[in-house]
């Protein structure tokens, strides 16, 4: 959250308003800490990755929205036809075998009838991400991107209507289901040859039915980190009001042990929710992304 981003400056304004800015240095780690100068310099990173498609490139800007990567659409000219792409520059930090993960995960996904979702290109060198160094202060430091083929649709960050309002059509509801039966269709026979995607709650890989027995008490934990801050505001209302609602969520959710042992492992999305589908006007999705967090669980 402590990326410069337009929009953040609202948000961080928000955060100043309610007294919660002095947790902002907690959340900032995860996030590009510097973006391009201009679209020239963000071509320069994209030809130097070797994709081989940018020098023909006619248009580079940064797409807002996200809140750990960075991503930036390229339009492309080839034999008269405008391509569209995605220039996904990864966050600070960012474990290169969790990158792995995710790349094979998607690729192999495309491979086996996956329609939904975008897959990583492949570069001259034969890799799907290239490093490159940006100068942070008086420094250097590598980043790593990569590209993906885009996925149209719109992004709306909900379903269509809300959620909690009447309306969700049928349409909607039947292709989010569509879009994880074909993606698990279509990694049956994943091998994820001992790598996983990112642990955004856990510094360790766990296991999502161990995530969800656990939950209640990270909930609990952010609670406490607000209250020892002095920050009882809205945050901790929040979190007072929806702890039961979480906690009897997991205990339902929650698989006994040796009921899980017996299920097929299969890799799972692991951050599956409306703001990570793209629509179409009548609320069909037609595209997800986000694969950061899978799991072969």
């Amino acid at each position: 959250m402590g990326c410069q981003r337009p929009e953040r400056a609202v948000f961080h304004g928000i955060l100043s308003f309610l007294g919660i800015r002095r947790l902002l240095p907690h959340f900032s780690r995860g996030c590009s800490p510097v973006f391009f100068k201009s679209s020239v310099h963000g071509l320069d990173a994209a030809k130097a990755c070797q994709f081989g498609n940018f020098p023909d490139a006619q248009f580079f800007i940064q797409i807002f929205g996200g809140y750990i990567n960075t991503t930036f659409g390229i339009y492309t000219m080839k034999e008269g036809e405008r391509q569209t792409w995605l220039f996904r520059m990864y966050k600070r930090g960012k474990n290169l075998d969790a990158l792995l993960y995710e790349h094979r995960l998607l690729l192999h996904a495309r491979k086996n009838g996956f329609t939904f979702g975008a897959a990583p290109l492949i570069n001259n060198l034969g890799q799907t991400y290239c490093q490159y160094n940006i100068r942070l202060q008086d420094q250097e430091e590598g980043f790593l991107f990569a590209v993906f083929n885009y996925v149209d649709g719109d992004v709306l960050y909900d379903w269509i209507p809300n959620w909690a309002e009447e309306g969700l059509a049928d349409t909607t509801i039947r292709s989010a289901a569509r879009c994880m039966a074909e993606f698990h269709s279509a990694t049956v026979n994943f091998d994820p040859q001992g790598l996983h995607g990112d642990n955004i709650m856990d510094s360790e890989d766990s296991p999502c039915n161990e995530l969800i027995h656990k939950f209640p008490d990270t909930l609990l934990g952010y609670q406490k980190a607000y209250r020892e801050a002095g920050l009882d505001n809205v945050y901790t209302e929040y979190f007072d009001a929806v702890w039961p609602v979480f906690e009897k969520m997991c205990a339902r959710a929650y698989i006994p042990p040796e009921d899980y042992g017996q299920m097929q492992m299969n890799p799972c999305h692991c951050d599956f929710h409306a703001g990570n589908f793209k629509y179409l006007p009548d609320g069909t999705i037609c595209g997800s992304f986000d694969y950061d967090m899978a799991k072969y669980d």
